[in-house]
């Protein structure tokens, strides 16, 4: 407001009336406003103030004692001998715009909502009405200004521009108003309540940083905030939370009074979940790159020098033990390019999942190891369950964890006196494969799934790398621990399906057999 004005406003009720008093206040620090539901104190002070707003009841309950409109009007008449009418702003639920300027000695309307910014759009009703320069009497009419009644119906053509704009923003938009330092939520547009997944009805009136902020960001919320109160606009990447979790969204804040003390403003949050997520698996294949770059220029050296010393030895001695020695490093070298290849893939985007049986993997994985041990290993299936997966990666995880048990599962023992026995079962998010062998000692339980982590003298250490890049490929979460019977066990959270699906898909291959081999 650019002066203080004196406004008596005219309610149906003493509640409406107290309701007015702190709305109007709250919404222009320039405005002055005592408040009444009697007709006998309109006719009394409706001269002596700046502007009268009158608010129409819902229902015809006036009397005597109650003001009416004619009432008013009558009121703010100008005096028989000099002196000017006091304007009149009109606030009702269900006159028509239009028809509302044309009524006699109306000068500004106001449509009647549960909209806050309603007050904010009768404040500067009022202000208009008033005259420019804060007169009590000015008429703009007399600068050649633009009549009240039109500028007032200019107000309502912007202010259904701006509605219209903030409903048809494509990107979630909130409209704010700080409050105590605190973020209020004044209304919401219906991208936001779609992309959010909360209503219009549950944010409205509530702090928006209780539905938003995860946890973990609020100190960097509450720094946001303190930019926006000082009247700063703001673009921001971070994480918001939704009814379906977090998301990342680009956030442009613009606060209505910029370079100045601002208490309200708007919020716009473009979804870049998906962006964010390519740079992620972008960023993990660089580092997959890197890494098969370094194991093939490091890993590769040993046994290809053996296989060249070995030639040398051959060459000069025909010694068939030197041949044998060649073929054993050749087959190192092609165990670890079929690792290496394995590894290079592990992060790549999966194949639709589909809903696979449990069981039913695991006994194909099983079939298809080969297992040279004795004695004779054994699986024992427990719960079945309905996983989501890509089926071929799945089986990847099953055989990589089924040789590990079966290569690993007697430590580092020559002489295998005991059957390692490879237990696979549902739980209560996903599933589990354990075994009863010599275990992962805890120090080393969070290097296994590092590239090239091995402990056997022959090793790769790549299978449960591989294992841990497929796990993160689908989104589940893969831990290690120690089994009931003091072997591994590795724990697979967040890969169950919606057991309603209608029917299975099949892995493909004929059926293998179940148990023991």
């Amino acid at each position: 407001m650019t002066a203080t004005h004196t406004v008596l406003y005219v309610a149906p009720s003493v509640d409406a009336a107290a309701d007015a008093v702190a709305a109007l206040e709250r919404a222009a620090d320039g405005l002055d406003v005592d408040a009444t539901d009697s007709a006998a104190v309109v006719r009394e002070r409706a001269p002596t103030v700046d502007c009268v707003v009158y608010e129409e009841p819902a229902h015809d309950g006036a009397g005597e004692t109650r003001p009416t409109r004619a009432t008013v009007v009558d009121a703010c008449a100008a005096p028989p001998v000099g002196g000017e009418r006091t304007p009149i702003v009109l606030r009702a639920a269900t006159t028509d715009p239009a028809a509302a300027r044309r009524l006699e000695g109306i000068d500004g309307y106001v449509r009647r909502t549960d909209d806050p910014s309603e007050w904010t759009h009768l404040a500067t009703q009022i202000e208009w009405a008033c005259g420019a320069d804060g007169g009590a009497n000015d008429d703009p009419r007399d600068a050649g200004a633009e009549p009240i009644e039109e500028r007032g119906a200019t107000l309502e053509r912007e202010h259904e521009r701006l509605t219209a704009l903030f409903e048809n923003v494509p990107a979630p938009t909130v409209r704010y108003q700080f409050v105590d330092d605190d973020p209020i939520v004044r209304d919401v547009n219906d991208r936001f309540e779609a992309v959010f997944g909360y209503d219009r009805d549950d944010v409205v009136g509530e702090n928006v940083d209780d539905y938003i902020v995860p946890p973990d960001l609020e100190s960097d919320a509450a720094r946001l905030n303190e930019k926006l109160l000082s009247g700063e606009p703001i673009q921001a990447v971070g994480r918001r939370r939704t009814a379906d979790g977090d998301r990342d969204f680009v956030i442009d804040v613009v606060p209505v009074e910029v370079g100045e003390r601002s208490l309200e403003g708007f919020s716009i949050y473009t979804d870049i979940t998906e962006q964010k997520r390519r740079e992620r698996e972008l960023v993990a294949q660089n580092e997959r790159l890197d890494e098969f770059a370094t194991i093939v220029g490091h890993d590769l050296r040993n046994p290809l020098s053996v296989a060249r010393g070995y030639l040398e030895v051959a060459e000069e001695t025909g010694d068939p033990a030197a041949f044998r020695e060649i073929e054993a490093a050749h087959d190192r070298m092609s165990g670890l390019l079929e690792k290496l290849l394995a590894l290079a893939r592990e992060g790549a985007v999966i194949d639709d999942p589909e809903p696979l049986s449990l069981h039913e993997a695991a006994n194909r994985a099983w079939n298809a190891v080969e297992i040279d041990t004795r004695p004779t290993p054994a699986l024992e299936l427990e719960d079945d369950a309905v996983l989501e997966a890509d089926r071929d990666r799945l089986l990847e995880v099953l055989e990589n964890l089924i040789r590990n048990a079966v290569e690993h599962g007697n430590g580092n023992e020559s002489e295998i006196d005991e059957a390692i026995t490879v237990r696979i079962g549902a739980t209560e998010t996903g599933f589990f494969v354990a075994d009863d062998g010599a275990g992962i000692p805890e120090a080393d339980r969070s290097a296994v799934f590092d590239s090239g982590y091995t402990t056997a003298e022959n090793g790769t250490g790549f299978g449960l790398a591989i294992v841990e890049g497929i796990a993160d490929a689908h989104g589940w979460t893969v831990t290690v621990s120690a089994s009931r019977d003091g072997g591994a066990r590795f724990e697979f959270d967040g890969s169950r399906a919606d057991e309603t699906q209608p029917e299975l898909a099949n892995v493909d291959g004929p059926e293998p057999p179940r148990g023991d081999r």
